[in-house]
């Protein structure tokens, strides 16, 4: 696993025709079907955050707001929704994967041509109707097993990291929220003492697709108000931050629809 890189949608170049130069054309077609401002944002958000993460791959700099580097790299999508990127019109060669949540995004770059996955959620209250409905049976017991809260260790943590690991899962399937995700199940392992990513901060996991018996390997971690999620094809160090990532364990959320709190938006 190569790398992972997290921006804040504070970041992005100003809004407008004259602010979307670092999109390549194609990208900026996609943005002119996108009629609602929030799913604006975060397309451009995700493009942003992918674009800096293959930047920083590559060993090259973006330098100040980082738009003239950023128009050489286009994060474009396959049929799957899966997305692929092209540097100054060239496949890249490595996989990528990009999420977002609550005004943040991540981006997790492989080091080949097997498929990523990675997904960002904020932590927060599940209720018991989503554990039921969205969660198999062993996760579910799993969930009402911790005590209720959402610090370390609790139900809320818990249950929103297996969802993330699922989501991840289904990006490295192809298949995204397409498939029930009760058809993958997650297992969260053990870290060994000194064993590689605990002092980075990330703990592994495993994604079992329960048709096939395929096994998805993965990494989580728990920064802030957030989770982290990754998935692969096989067995893999976790991914190393990326040197010109934002600090997501000092991220703020930004409320998605900000006439309402987010204390009022997690009680739903």
């Amino acid at each position: 696993m190569s790398g992972w890189l997290a921006r804040g949608c504070e970041e992005l170049p100003a809004s407008g025709p004259e602010g979307t130069g670092w999109l390549s054309t194609a990208e900026q077609e996609r943005l002119g079907r996108l009629r609602f401002p929030k799913r604006r944002s975060e397309f451009l958000l995700r493009r942003w955050t992918a674009k800096h993460a293959v930047l920083a791959v590559l060993g090259e700099a973006a330098g100040s707001g980082g738009a003239a580097a950023a128009a050489r790299v286009a994060v474009l999508n396959r049929a799957s929704g899966a997305p692929y990127v092209l540097v100054d019109g060239a496949p890249l060669g490595l996989e990528v994967s990009v999420t977002d949540r609550a005004g943040w995004a991540v981006c997790l770059v492989g080091d080949g041509p097997d498929p990523v996955g990675v997904d960002l959620e904020l932590v927060e209250p599940r209720s018991d109707a989503f554990v039921a409905d969205f969660l198999t049976t062993a996760e579910a017991s799993r969930v009402r097993a911790r005590p209720t809260g959402d610090g370390p260790g609790g139900r809320s943590e818990l249950a929103d990291v297996v969802w993330s690991a699922k989501e991840s899962a289904l990006k490295v399937l192809r298949t995204g929220l397409r498939t029930d995700t009760r058809a993958v199940e997650v297992t969260l392992r053990d870290s060994a003492p000194g064993g590689p990513g605990v002092a980075a901060g990330w703990r592994p996991l495993a994604v079992r697709h329960m048709p096939t018996g395929q096994v998805l390997p993965g990494w989580w971690r728990r920064d802030g108000d957030f989770v982290v999620t990754t998935a692969a094809v096989r067995p893999h160090d976790p991914p190393a931050l990326l040197p010109t990532s934002d600090d997501l364990a000092r991220a703020v959320p930004v409320d998605p629809w900000p006439a309402e709190p987010f204390a009022d938006v997690r009680r739903r």
